[in-house]
């Protein structure tokens, strides 16, 4: 993960069409885009519902799409308790 540029942008989609998922999200559709990668793990992780969070596919604008566990390995090094 340490090759990743965090602060590149990033796009994330997740499965969640429904009514309910957007109102709670503040995002009229199932695909986000973020000024930083980091700013999208951090999304998918304490903004996006838990129940959607295991289809979330996290898009830098350089290199392979992240899957929630690659997500939560990076969340633990950007943010500290």
């Amino acid at each position: 993960m340490s090759d990743l540029d965090l602060d590149e942008p990033a796009q994330i989609s997740w499965l969640a069409p429904d009514e309910p998922t957007r109102h709670e999200t503040g995002d009229p559709g199932t695909r986000r885009s973020f000024n930083s990668l980091r700013d999208a793990v951090v999304f998918a992780l304490e903004g996006l519902p838990e129940r959607y969070r295991e289809s979330v596919r996290i898009e830098p604008s350089r290199g392979a799409s992240l899957d929630i566990g690659q997500a939560r390995r990076i969340y633990s090094e950007i943010v500290k308790p």
